[in-house]
């Protein structure tokens, strides 16, 4: 893992916004055919981004720390939250319910912007700290191998 990999996740949030917004602008206007389309854009962007966290960047730090780290096990949580909204968000598309379609994105929206940030105020800065302190032995973050 390198810094270029967190500053491409941090990328990539501002791509899968911008994604999300447009889909949802489509479906605002009525566009429900356009909006399936941007919308399943959205959803393998998002998808990608979330699994090249949840198989690179996770187990990073939680090899580093030793075992679960509170941030990254809050941080999976919220990833099957928004894979379950999305699931929803995506059939409120293919039936064209404008106003469960509205409220749903409404929701998934503030939570990614949530999500965003914690992760590039917490969990990115976590891993910033791991990639500079490469001669740091990982039993000092945890306590001794004897428990201690």
């Amino acid at each position: 893992m390198s810094h270029m990999l967190l500053t491409a996740f941090e990328a990539e949030h501002r791509h899968c916004r911008a994604l999300f917004l447009y889909a949802e602008r489509l479906a605002s206007s009525g566009q429900w055919d356009e909006a399936q389309r941007a919308l399943e854009e959205f959803v393998r962007a998002l998808d990608k981004h979330l699994s090249a966290e949840e198989e690179m960047l996770f187990p990073a730090l939680e090899a580093w720390y030793g075992g679960p780290v509170l941030p990254v096990q809050a941080m999976r949580r919220e990833h099957a939250e928004m894979r379950a909204l999305l699931r929803e968000l995506r059939g409120a598309a293919r039936a064209r319910d404008a106003d469960e379609f509205d409220g749903l994105a409404e929701t998934l929206l503030i939570f990614m912007e949530q999500h965003d940030a914690r992760e590039e105020r917490v969990l990115y800065p976590m891993s910033e700290r791991m990639l500079a302190d490469t001669t740091r032995d990982p039993d000092s973050v945890r306590g001794t191998s004897d428990g201690r």
